[in-house]
C-alpha cells in the first residue's frame, strides 16, 4: 500500500479510533500524567510543562546523531555542536538520548509501527483534551527540523491544536509549513549563510529565536538591532524561557534563550553577548557591539 493512501487510511479511522477509546476509558479518572509511546507529554519535558495547556512535543535524534539521513538539514556547525539534545536530563541520563534515537530509527525503518504509535498517542491526547477542556499545543519538532505535512494531514482541523516549531529553513520553504504551524527562525550569527536568510523573516516582520550568553538571574536586553537592506530595524526581546509557546509570541519580535549546556563555554557568536548596544547587520553578516566589532563575515558573503 502506498505511503500516501496509508495516511489517507488512517485520517479516516482516527475519529473513530477516539469513540472506541471513550466508550473504553470514558468512566475513568483522568490520570495525573498522560503516559505515551512516542510522544512526549508536558510531564516528561520541563520547557513543555511551564504552562498550563497541554503542551506535547515529538523528539527524535538531531542533525546525525542516528545513522541515514540528518534529521536537521539546515543545521550550521555552531549548531550541531551545542545541539539542544544535550542539555537539560540529556545532559546526565543516557537513555533519553537513546530513546530519541530509538524513536527515529522506527520511522525510519518501520513507518507503519511508529504510524500505529503515534496514533495511539494522538487519542489519548484528544481523550484528555476534551475530558478536561485543555487546550493543546503540539511540537513535531522537539529537537528535530524536518517538515511533518504528512502527519500533520492526520490530525482534524477542529480538534484545534495549536502546531509550532523553531526552523532555520529559509522562509521560501517553509510557506507549506506555515500555512498550518507557528514557526520562529533559529538565528546563529557565526554562519554567514544563515544570517543571510535572516533578512527574508524579519522582512515580513516573522519572529526570531536569538540565544544569548548570560546568567539566569540577568535580564535579557529589551530590543535587538538589526541592518537589514540598509535599514536599521529594531525589535522587541521577549524571554523566550518563560514559556515555550512560541505562537503567543507578539508578531515581528526577538524570542531571548538562555545559553544552555556546552553553549555556555561557546565564544562562537551562537549565542550573542547579553549586551544592549548590539548590532546585528545581516546584509554584511557582521556583528558590533558599540565601538567594537565582535564579527565580520563579509569575506563569506
Amino acid at each position: 500500500m502506498g505511503f500516501y493512501k496509508t495516511l489517507a487510511i488512517v485520517a479516516e479511522q482516527i475519529e473513530p479510533m477516539i469513540t472506541k477509546y471513550n466508550r473504553k476509558f470514558g468512566n475513568r479518572p483522568l490520570p495525573e500524567k498522560l503516559r505515551l509511546k512516542l510522544i512526549t507529554p508536558p510531564s516528561g519535558n520541563p520547557k513543555l510543562g511551564k504552562s498550563s495547556i497541554l503542551n506535547c512535543g515529538l523528539f527524535l535524534s538531531a542533525a546525525e546523531i542516528a545513522e541515514g539521513e540528518s534529521n536537521c538539514k539546515w543545521s550550521t556547525e555552531s549548531c550541531r555542536a551545542n545541539c539542544i539534545v544535550y542539555t537539560g536530563r540529556a545532559e546526565f541520563i543516557p537513555s533519553i538520548n537513546r530513546a530519541r534515537i530509538n524513536r527515529t530509527l522506527l520511522y525510519r525503518n518501520n513507518f507503519d509501527q511508529f504510524l500505529d504509535r503515534f496514533c495511539s498517542d494522538l487519542v489519548k491526547i484528544r481523550h484528555y483534551q476534551l475530558a478536561s477542556g485543555t487546550p493543546v499545543a503540539f511540537r513535531f519538532n522537539g529537537t528535530t527540523d524536518l517538515d511533518w505535512s504528512h502527519l500533520r494531514a492526520i490530525i482534524p482541523n477542529y480538534w484545534n491544536w495549536n502546531f509550532y516549531d523553531y526552523t532555520k529553513r529559509p522562509l521560501a520553504l517553509s510557506r507549506p509549513i506555515l500555512k498550518w504551524a507557528h514557526l520562529t527562525y533559529s538565528l546563529d550569527c557565526s554562519f554567514a549563510p544563515n544570517m543571510r536568510v535572516a533578512r527574508a523573516w524579519i522582512r515580513e516582520c516573522r519572529n526570531i529565536a536569538v540565544i544569548f550568553r548570560k546568567k539566569p538571574t540577568l535580564n535579557f536586553p529589551s530590543f535587538l538591532k538589526f541592518i537589514v537592506d540598509g535599514r536599521e530595524i529594531v525589535r522587541p526581546v521577549v524571554d523566550g524561557d518563560r514559556t515555550d509557546l512560541r505562537f503567543t509570541d507578539p508578531a515581528g519580535c526577538v524570542v531571548g534563550l538562555r545559553a544552555k549546556g556546552r553553549l555556555r563555554r561557546d565564544r562562537s557568536l551562537f549565542a550573542l553577548p547579553n549586551s544592549r548596544n548590539l548590532v546585528v547587520d545581516l546584509d554584511n553578516c557582521k556583528v558590533t557591539d558599540g565601538e567594537e566589532q565582535l564579527l565580520d563575515n563579509s569575506d563569506l558573503v
